[in-house]
């Protein structure tokens, strides 16, 4: 089974992002599956820079789609993705300063190469829950309105 999660998943995501997909319920040690699957992507022409970084702490497989220019990553048994995507859903509603400011900050990280966390750079669920507790401080007689 196929899910999507990240930042697709919570409407927060820019023409840069990469679409996160997660599977569940397989039966092969996940960088098997992972080496596996890039075995068979290997066969389309329209896919490239097929990637597997089995030794993250979360082992997952990269590539682009060539004719979108999508990026996709593919992870195994990591479920609390999903779950966590749903969590940001519900605080993206209870906050509605978080997209626009989420958005900006996604925008001025990528435009600054500073976006990428296996260079150093800010990862989107660093900001994200960053962002998050900002307003859950704030929130306080917070008026969004104004």
């Amino acid at each position: 089974e196929l899910k999507v999660y990240g930042s697709y998943s919570t409407g927060l995501w820019l023409p840069s992002s990469d679409v996160d997909l997660v599977v569940v319920k397989c039966d092969a040690h996940p960088v098997q599956a992972l080496h596996r699957l890039k075995k068979e992507l290997a066969k389309f022409s329209n896919f490239g820079n097929i990637l597997v970084i089995g030794s993250a702490k979360v082992p997952i497989i990269k590539w682009n789609d060539l004719h979108s220019g999508i990026e996709l990553s593919v992870c195994v048994e990591m479920a609390d993705g999903v779950a966590n995507s749903k969590w940001v859903a519900e605080q993206a509603q209870a906050f509605p300063p978080l997209e626009p400011l989420l958005l900006v900050l996604k925008q001025f990280l990528y435009n600054r190469d500073l976006n990428d966390t296996s260079s150093g750079g800010v990862g989107s669920t660093l900001l994200t829950m960053t962002v998050i507790s900002l307003l859950q401080s704030r929130k306080q007689g917070a008026d969004y309105e104004k």
